[in-house]
């Protein structure tokens, strides 16, 4: 604050009662009476008739409107030195794996392109991002569903598909392997039936699009393996013991690194998961345009061909 006693004087001047304004800023009665009297002093001029009431003199009216200008120019002031700090960051949430994964990629893009800008990823649950982003401590934040908090705008990035993949060498003992890329989707999908099916977790949230999945298309999946996580399933699959269907997100982490001749990926485009990934922005004007930030997004999105 400029200063700290003219303030103090504003509050004197509204309460008009010494007691009263001492409580309203938390300091002792002796010490804002000598404020006032440093005042009085500094300006060379009577502010206050003290008895029997205390009331303003005309010096009094005339410093209590500049002090009022003065106060509201450094409010305005910190305001705007605020605006140009947060000009210069932006603050990303997301909760799940998939705002982990598409973040990882879009982080190096938004970065290279905005190198004056700190970029701050939080990672939180849904709720918790939703009241941050309302109270102004996030810019944006990424999550599954299509749920928008009042006064936000929520943006589709990308909607989840599906990869079955399993080795080459299980699938060459259900079919002629090399002629099996040949073959029409809908037999492609009778062979991977018969092949040892590692099933997906009860608590996934995509087991559910899973299971319309197999009803739509009148599949039953040779389910010999039931483990607890997606990693210890695709373990099995990368050993060749059974096939295994996951996220395009998953399947891409999972098989980094990997020869991936040695494998059948089938691309199940008809399979989809029901909440997309959406972006949600509020109503500030933050560093990086929301627009923009969609757009680089979209082009980190997984996609299998």
């Amino acid at each position: 604050m400029i200063n700290s006693d003219l303030y103090n004087f504003t509050i004197v001047a509204e309460e008009l009662n010494i007691t009263s304004a001492a409580a309203r800023l938390y300091i002792t009665q002796q010490t804002l009476s000598e404020q006032i009297k440093r005042l009085e002093k500094q300006y060379g001029a009577q502010f206050f008739v003290r008895k029997p009431k205390l009331r303003l003199t005309p010096a009094g009216e005339r410093m209590l409107t500049y002090c009022r200008k003065v106060l509201s120019e450094e409010a305005a002031l910190l305001e705007d030195l605020q605006d140009l700090d947060r000009s210069k960051s932006y603050r990303i949430g997301y909760s799940g794996t998939r705002g982990s994964f598409i973040l990882s990629r879009a982080f190096p893009i938004i970065t290279a392109e905005h190198p004056g800008i700190n970029i701050t990823l939080i990672s939180d649950t849904t709720g918790n991002l939703v009241s941050m982003l309302s109270s102004g401590r996030l810019d944006a934040y990424i999550t599954s569903g299509s749920s928008c908090p009042p006064g936000c705008k929520a943006e589709v990035i990308y909607i989840t598909t599906f990869v079955y993949i399993c080795r080459r060498s299980l699938i060459s003992q259900y079919c002629d392997i090399d002629g099996f890329e040949a073959l029409p989707y809908s037999e492609k999908l009778a062979v991977i039936t018969r092949t040892p099916f590692s099933s997906v977790p009860s608590h996934f949230p995509f087991r559910k699009t899973l299971d319309e999945f197999r009803a739509r298309h009148g599949l039953t999946f040779n389910e010999q393996f039931a483990l607890t996580s997606s990693n210890l399933n695709f373990s099995l699959c990368k050993g060749g013991q059974a096939g295994i269907i996951l996220p395009v997100e998953l399947a891409r982490r999972y098989t980094s690194g990997l020869d991936l001749s040695e494998y059948v990926r089938l691309p199940l485009h008809d399979m989809i998961e029901i909440e997309p990934l959406t972006l949600i922005t509020g109503g500030s004007d933050p560093a990086i345009a929301p627009a923009e930030f969609l757009s680089i997004l979209k082009t980190c999105s997984p996609k299998e061909d």
